[in-house]
C-alpha cells in the first residue's frame, strides 16, 4: 500500500516560527537569536530526519553537524569556514551540503533564512 502524502505550506508566518537557541560559549560575537519553523521531525526510535525553516541574526558561531544536511539559503549572506581554515560565501539560491561531523564557524553578514533537511 503506497504511503500517504503529506503537505506542508512552507510560506508559514514568522508567528509561527520558535527560539533555536545557540549555546552561548559557541557564539563568539553578536546575538544570533535564531529560531526555527519545523515543517518535519522525525520520530523516536526512527532514522534522523528534519526538515525546516531556520532563520539567524548577524553574529559568528561554531556549529558542529550532528546530522548530514542539505541547506537552501533564501535570504541574507553567509560566510562558512570548515575546521581546515576553508571559507566560502552564500547568498541566496545557494544550496551547501555539510556532512555530519562537520566543524564549522558561521559568520552571518545579514540576516538569514535558510530551509534545510537533515538526515
Amino acid at each position: 500500500m503506497p504511503a500517504a502524502l503529506s503537505f506542508i505550506r512552507a510560506s508559514a508566518p514568522s508567528g509561527e516560527f520558535e527560539p533555536f537557541p545557540i549555546d552561548r560559549a559557541q557564539v563568539l560575537e553578536g546575538a544570533p537569536n535564531a529560531t526555527v519553523r519545523w515543517l518535519h521531525v522525525s520520530a523516536p526510535g526512527t532514522p534522523v530526519y528534519y526538515a525546516g525553516l531556520w532563520t539567524c541574526q548577524p553574529s559568528r558561531f561554531t556549529w558542529t553537524f550532528d546530522a548530514n544536511e542539505t541547506a537552501h539559503l533564501l535570504e541574507g549572506r553567509i560566510r562558512v569556514t570548515d575546521d581546515g581554515g576553508t571559507s566560502r560565501e552564500l547568498g541566496p539560491g545557494d544550496v551547501a551540503f555539510f556532512p555530519r561531523g562537520a566543524v564549522t564557524t558561521w559568520h552571518v553578514i545579514e540576516p538569514m533564512k535558510k530551509l534545510f533537511v537533515d538526515a
